[in-house]
């Protein structure tokens, strides 16, 4: 692990801990590891890919129950951002995450994420008084490629009717 990797790992750690404690929660491994497992797992998630990475690359089995109840806590701690639009829900850490925005389908509710640098640049320069931001997120509405082609061959058969 280097030693970047290592203080994100133990920054999480730190806030997670804090979190806990300010709520006079237990510190239990479940959380740790869940944590760490989100911490290293690239990209969007849902819960049963989760439950998956756990058990089969940290060979940490925990219910899914677990992490579903694990979400919501860290959602709480701004830990996890979770996206709705998207079928099934889907997770990313709200952490070290490179600037990007969101392709949703709004036939599929498919979710597609593009990374682009000018978005973190262009919300800097927005005016935020009075507001400090935690994180941002974009979200662009549309139809994906295969709703699109399958949109217009259903146009094509009414227009010959």
């Amino acid at each position: 692990m280097e030693a970047k990797d290592k203080n994100k790992r133990e920054a999480v750690r730190h806030i997670l801990t804090e979190f806990l404690s300010l709520h006079k929660l237990r510190a239990t491994r479940e959380r740790f590891e869940i944590l760490d497992a989100i911490y290293n797992f690239n990209g969007h998630f849902t819960n049963d890919q989760l439950q998956d990475y756990l058990e089969n690359v940290c060979k940490f089995r925990v219910s899914r129950a677990t992490i579903y109840n694990t979400l919501n806590l860290f959602m709480e701690a701004r830990l996890v951002v979770c996206h709705n639009c998207s079928v099934p829900p889907q997770y990313e850490r709200a952490l070290f995450v490179d600037p990007h925005f969101h392709l949703i389908c709004t036939e599929c509710k498919s979710m597609t994420e593009m990374k682009n640098s000018l978005i973190g640049e262009s919300l800097k320069l927005v005016d935020t008084k009075r507001f400090k931001a935690a994180y941002h997120m974009l979200y662009v509405y549309g139809l994906c490629a295969k709703c699109a082609l399958r949109k217009k061959r259903e146009m094509k058969k009414l227009d010959k009717l």
